[in-house]
């Protein structure tokens, strides 16, 4: 029987929502390894089942006129060709993406489709409360192996229990514009080097007359990889481990957030984001010479074609306090919502299709992300051999999640988030801006019914 449940979208922001509440448990560690097998299958089994004629809504906002958009039609039409007595009706999401609100305001409205591309920030609320259909009994009848995969284990797992399909891999590595470093006599970024060396080598880049800049060091809301990747990989941390407590203002915190700030308002080597929109800069417009999280693959080696440009990848310099270096991944998987209807098998064949290996070949092929199947990675589809890409799958080995995996994340960052912004557009110093997240935080657990301490 359904029961009401409520969601904190942000801090005083509740939705109603209709579906089965679940006993609360702990979320997996944050930071697991991408390549961690948490009850994966072999891939072997009984033979697949026929399908059944079935239609079915695909929520996705991998559409329209574009490198996604194209990977979706390639997809789909793949489909249809193995399976003709299925049709997919793709529903876009409203305004453009699978963020926490429009996912929550589907659920909320009923509408959710039969299988929907998800988001990092909402897989432990919705898995305390029974929303997801576990995929890992279907891993052998599908034919689907974890351990042929790249994943996160702390967005797809949840309990032991699957709950989604890896499909969108966003992997932040740093880039560079090897055209620019040639042009302006500056040396490659080499195989290791500090925080300190990256910042020298961005100012003899920097050139504000010209709209280029040494680095691009921005942050957005669906974005914040720029400050918790280097919080974490210098020593801080965001929660205490039981997610009761904001810790941004321990010192490793507030040291780095000094560093991050520094890079824009005294290194000068980077914009503020007003003058970044305002010029509409970006790496692929030659407008940085060096960018940390752009999407790549063939569509940005396409794009600096056409501007007779080339790019690399380079690694991460090291953080001062440990000497570690770190970048992030996210992840954008394919749920199956756990609800009683006909075609849940045939939803479920579907989601583990678009996360299989046509369809993250079609990525590959034309897409702007990372595809999730390993071999398909460290190819030629994926990378061409000029580049560097032993530096990408190197990065496997400590990439971090997004922190993302306890219950009152949404609020939480949306609180935290609007303070980092602050100090980030020059409005307050970082001692400040790590107290006044640290407090934002905490008043967004404290509305969301968590005891803080």
């Amino acid at each position: 029987m359904a029961v009401t449940a409520t969601v904190g979208l942000g801090v005083g922001a509740e939705q109603k929502l209709t579906r089965r509440a679940l006993a609360g448990a702990a979320a997996l560690p944050i930071g697991a390894a991408l390549t961690v097998a948490c009850g994966t299958s072999s891939g072997t089994g009984a033979p697949t089942p026929a399908p059944k004629a079935a239609t079915l809504v695909l929520n996705t906002d991998w559409v329209g006129p574009n490198p996604r958009g194209q990977v979706t039609d390639g997809a789909l039409a793949e489909y249809k060709q193995r399976y003709p007595q299925v049709t997919v009706k793709v529903e876009p999401f409203a305004n453009g993406n699978g963020d926490a609100s429009t996912l929550s305001a589907l659920i909320a409205a009923d509408s959710i489709g039969d299988v929907s591309l998800w988001t990092h920030q909402l897989v432990v609320y919705f898995a305390r409360r029974n929303f997801f259909t576990d995929l890992g009994p279907y891993l052998k009848t599908y034919k689907f192996s974890m351990d042929d995969i790249y994943f996160i284990p702390e967005i797809c797992y949840y309990e032991k229990k699957l709950l989604a399909v890896p499909f969108q891999l966003n992997l932040f590595d740093w880039t560079y514009n090897e055209t620019l470093f040639k042009q302006m006599g500056v040396q490659p970024p080499p195989d290791s080097w500090t925080l300190a060396e990256f910042i020298a080598t961005a100012k003899r880049l920097t050139a504000p007359d010209k709209n280029v800049w040494g680095t691009e060091w921005t942050i957005t809301t669906g974005n914040p990889n720029l400050w918790i990747t280097p919080i974490r990989a210098n020593g801080g941390t965001l929660l205490n481990s039981t997610f009761t407590k904001t810790t941004l203002n321990d010192a490793p915190a507030v040291e780095t957030i000094g560093l991050l700030l520094d890079v824009i308002h005294k290194e000068l080597v980077a914009p503020t984001r007003q003058t970044a929109t305002d010029k509409k800069l970006s790496f692929g417009a030659g407008n940085y010479a060096m960018s940390f999280g752009v999407g790549y693959g063939r569509a940005l080696d396409k794009q600096m074609a056409d501007a007779g440009m080339e790019w690399d990848f380079f690694t991460s310099p090291t953080w001062p306090r440990t000497g570690k270096k770190a970048v992030q991944a996210n992840l954008q998987p394919y749920i199956v919502p756990a609800t009683k209807r006909p075609t849940l098998d045939e939803a479920v064949r579907l989601a583990f299709f678009m996360g299989g290996e046509f369809v993250q070949g079609l990525i590959a092929d034309i897409g702007n992300t990372a595809p999730t199947f390993k071999k398909v990675t460290d190819s030629d589809r994926f990378l061409p051999a000029s580049h560097r890409r032993k530096i990408v799958l190197d990065g496997h080995a400590y990439r971090l999640g997004m922190g993302s995996n306890f219950e009152y994340y949404v609020p939480w960052r949306n609180a935290v988030q609007d303070e980092i912004f602050k100090g980030w557009d020059g409005l307050q110093s970082a001692k400040a801006t790590a107290d006044n997240a640290t407090a934002a935080g905490d008043g967004a657990l404290t509305a969301a019914g968590v005891k803080v301490g």
